[in-house]
């Protein structure tokens, strides 16, 4: 972190932290002796299963002695805010599917979580002893509201007239044990009008990162297919944040391992509730929920449709090409000294294994997850004589931006989807 003079001709420029890891996201304390930040301890990739626990810290300026606030809190932080008083930083907590309000002392005492309820909260601000804060629910897109001594006034309605009339699914937060006995957690939606003595067609659907988190945050992706008379499993697997830093790296150079067994013991659940049709099963995701995908699609059969988006084939191809060379050096080693590793690391290696319907989708221009891996990922499938299907959005990087890509995308995975899962089996 440093600071620039803007008042003299030089803008000279100050140091203010030399910690080896990462420092960001600033704040100033009211008497501007101080700063508050976010710290981390070792090289932080973002969005990489290296990505270490990131903590609250605060400095004198001038002084450069890193005070972690929140040492003994395993879990992430972020947009850290003074009080008035200078005496309480605010910020927001990843914990446990959730994105909570809490605050410190700037002592780095009486750490607490001051809105306990099933929320996403995904921004805040606070002014002249006044705190609004964006909040996210599972049934509504982000709304402001006031904050007072835990009571929240609503200040905005801004979707409430596009939801007129539209049925939103129930979300319930529900715990298992994976196959070594880790507890799980996951997301489950359900469809309206849902009934317990049957099961339903379910989609199992990865998210992103790995280094993310489902949250009780409002999912237009699981609403869409719930609306559509699916169940929704929307897990955190080992590689999520929100659970601790040994959960969080429990995938570093073992994709495809721990989180493959983590996602499946959600669809065990599932079937044992009798929500999950077993016969009617599919599984999705985009960036590394895609990448996810193919983990599991190369190791079970029992998935009757797939989706993989802006996913990983052959590792080495990426090499030089994405702009993951550091992640990929640190975390599997050089290609030429780990070739093992790498190709165990490359879905394309186990491709013949791939029996379930596949549907291939990229940017033609994604540099993050380069389209190379969904094509030969799709030509080997089309040779092996398989079931699958290639979509490329010109112009489009790796998140589809264009309002008529984005509708046309959805439209495909629901017809992809309904074809292979609502035709085939039956229901209890």
């Amino acid at each position: 972190i440093w600071t620039v003079n803007v008042d003299d001709d030089d803008h000279q420029l100050t140091r203010i932290t030399t910690n080896e890891g990462r420092d960001y996201s600033p704040t100033w304390s009211p008497d501007s002796k101080s700063i508050a930040y976010v710290t981390s301890t070792g090289y932080d990739i973002g969005g990489s299963a290296l990505t270490p626990t990131r903590y609250l810290a605060s400095t004198r300026i001038g002084r450069d002695e890193r005070n972690i606030l929140t040492p003994n809190l395993d879990r992430n932080v972020s947009n850290p805010t003074y009080s008035d008083d200078g005496d309480t930083i605010y910020f927001r907590l990843q914990d446990s599917g959730q994105d909570h309000f809490a605050s410190v002392g700037s002592d780095g005492q009486n750490l607490t979580r001051l809105l306990e309820r099933q929320v996403s909260v995904r921004d805040f601000s606070t002014a002249g002893g006044r705190t609004a804060l964006l909040i996210g629910q599972s049934d509504q897109p982000p709304e402001i509201y006031t904050y007072h001594d835990g009571t929240l006034s609503k200040l905005t309605s801004v979707s409430s007239k596009a939801l007129e009339g539209v049925a939103t699914a129930r979300v319930e937060k529900r715990q298992f044990e994976s196959a070594d006995g880790t507890p799980v957690e996951a997301f489950f939606f359900y469809p309206d009008n849902f009934d317990e003595s049957h099961s339903y067609p379910t989609i199992l659907w990865l998210h992103g990162g790995p280094a993310s988190q489902f949250t009780y945050n409002y999912s237009g992706i699981g609403q869409l297919y719930a609306a559509n008379g699916y169940v929704v499993i929307m897990p955190n697997p080992r590689g999520s944040v929100g659970y601790g830093q040994e959960f969080a790296q429990g995938t570093v150079a073992k994709w495809g391992e721990k989180d493959y067994e983590d996602v499946m013991a959600a669809v065990d659940h599932g079937i044992e509730i009798g929500v999950v049709d077993p016969n009617r099963m599919g599984v999705g995701g985009w960036s590394y929920g895609g990448i996810l995908t193919n983990f599991v699609i190369t190791q079970t059969t029992r998935f009757k449709a797939a989706m993989s988006g802006a996913s990983l084939g052959l590792t080495t191809a990426n090499y030089g090409h994405d702009h993951y060379q550091l992640m990929y050096e640190l975390e599997f080693g050089l290609p030429w000294e780990y070739p093992e590793r790498w190709v165990k690391l490359s879905p394309f290696s186990k491709v013949e294994a791939i029996t379930t319907p596949t549907l291939w989708m990229g940017g033609a221009l994604d540099w993050n997850v380069p389209i190379i891996n969904s094509e030969q990922m799709y030509i080997a499938m089309k040779r092996l004589g398989r079931d699958t299907q290639l979509v490329v959005y010109p112009n489009e990087h790796h998140g589809i931006r264009l309002p008529s890509f984005q509708r046309d995308r959805y439209e495909r995975w629901l017809a992809w989807y309904d074809e292979r899962l609502k035709h085939s089996g039956s229901a209890d």
